[in-house]
């Protein structure tokens, strides 16, 4: 049985001049490689401070230019059970939340479509992509 290795890919929003990386199941040292590519040094190192506390899954949206807009999303594990599809989801409205604020569109009742489309926008995405390399 093949074992499964992390792996990252970005996420462009289409529509909004903004991008969403995911990191799943990635080792440490593979994360900070490919984050490397994305940010600027001092936002490594500020992102390396966010990231620093022992978590399970975590979203951090870097607002300073030039990489503001940028969100983060890193998921330690995955499998396919209900409980990681609830994390991960967990993870997205941060996402989401993240980006509608940096849009001046906090949620409320006449924007909430506007949030659920990109909910499941996100999900479609990352969805693909665990087909594609998680068995």
């Amino acid at each position: 049985m093949r074992k499964n290795k992390g792996f990252s890919f970005i996420i462009k929003y289409e529509v909004y001049p903004f991008e969403l990386f995911v990191s799943i199941a990635q080792k440490d040292k593979e994360f900070w490689t490919d984050i490397k590519k994305i940010l600027l040094e001092e936002h490594v190192e500020g992102l390396k401070e966010m990231m620093k506390d022992q978590f399970s899954a975590r979203t951090v949206f870097m607002s300073d230019p030039p990489n503001g807009g940028q969100t983060v999303m890193r998921l330690m594990g995955w499998q396919y059970h209900p409980k990681a599809r609830g994390i991960l989801q967990h993870e997205i409205f941060h996402a989401v939340a993240f980006l509608m604020m940096e849009l001046n569109m906090p949620l409320c009742h006449e924007n909430d479509e506007a949030y659920a489309y990109l909910v499941g926008y996100i999900t479609e995405k990352i969805e693909e992509k665990i087909r594609e390399n998680w068995k």
